[in-house]
């Protein structure tokens, strides 16, 4: 059999993997002998958290349903004024309180009389 990447008869009994051009790039890349430094790694960072607002100077809100306090979202960045509960489960409670029984016919307008 011959190897088309080298050019070479090889015995089908030994196991020596093709060799991928992309890998031969890389290693001479890497071991070329090139003036440049070597890329200097990044600077360690202060903090692990991002320069932006910290999350003691987030808005909050209270939650109408269980009354607890709970801060922006990211995610709540377009409705902050519309929101008024602080998880979908105070949400359906919200929203459970709401609507009527069934069977419950108070909050229905009285049916109408015809003559």
């Amino acid at each position: 059999l011959t190897d088309l990447t080298r050019g070479t008869k090889r015995d089908p009994a030994t196991k020596v993997p093709p060799i991928n051009p992309r890998t031969l790039l890389a290693r001479h890349h890497r071991h070329s002998n090139s003036s440049d430094p070597p890329p200097l790694p990044n600077p360690p960072r202060a903090s692990p958290m991002p320069r932006g607002v910290s999350k003691s100077d987030l808005p909050s809100k209270t939650c109408v349903v269980c009354s607890r306090p709970f801060t922006w979202r990211k995610k709540w960045e377009r409705d902050w004024d519309a929101i008024t509960t602080c998880s979908k489960r105070c949400n359906a409670a919200r929203k459970s309180q709401n609507r009527p029984a069934p069977g419950d016919n108070t909050s229905l307008p009285p049916p109408m009389k015809h003559a």
